[in-house]
């Protein structure tokens, strides 16, 4: 998430952000940019609609918070409740279903936003569990770090850095 100094950085590289055309003093937006990953915009759209139930700490979901930090959990009780605020006063303007989803997935991205920079400060701090010392210009495979092919240290893929 260090690739991205905002929230808002993060939700145009979604494609949450209105379009917009402007022209001298007219300013007109337009429905979402929908740049970037589709995949990942329905993954956030179907988990925001989960916002629209009551918050609350289910046993199942205090168990996935074992181990994490109060921080993190604490910004998770955050989001659940401001989408719950947010879908009830979209429904209450008369939003349509998919308006309502699409500005509960951008606020969701922001909380995302938000986790990954607090939980990359937190792994700066603690340094990497099980994190080895690489040979400079090396891949940890053995490839050359030039090569277009980024896996993790257990082969799987990798978001490939912006430029």
């Amino acid at each position: 998430f260090e690739r991205f100094p905002s929230a808002q950085k993060f939700m145009a590289y979604l494609g949450l952000v209105p379009s917009e055309h402007s022209s001298g003093g007219s300013r007109h937006q337009g429905g979402i940019t929908k740049t970037g990953n589709a995949h990942l915009r329905r993954v956030l759209g179907e988990s925001a609609f989960c916002g629209r139930l009551r918050p609350r700490r289910s046993p199942s979901l205090k168990r996935r918070q074992q181990g994490q930090s109060q921080a993190i959990v604490d910004m998770a009780w955050e989001a659940q409740k401001r989408l719950y605020r947010k879908h009830g006063r979209m429904r209450i303007r008369a939003k349509s279903h998919q308006v309502t989803v699409t500005a509960m997935s951008r606020e969701l991205a922001g909380f995302v936003w938000a986790v990954g920079r607090q939980r990359e400060t937190e792994m700066n701090k603690e340094g990497l569990p099980g994190e080895r010392p690489k040979e400079a210009g090396k891949h940890p495979h053995g490839k050359d770090q030039s090569s277009q092919h980024l896996c993790d240290r257990h082969g799987r893929a990798e978001l490939a850095p912006l430029v």
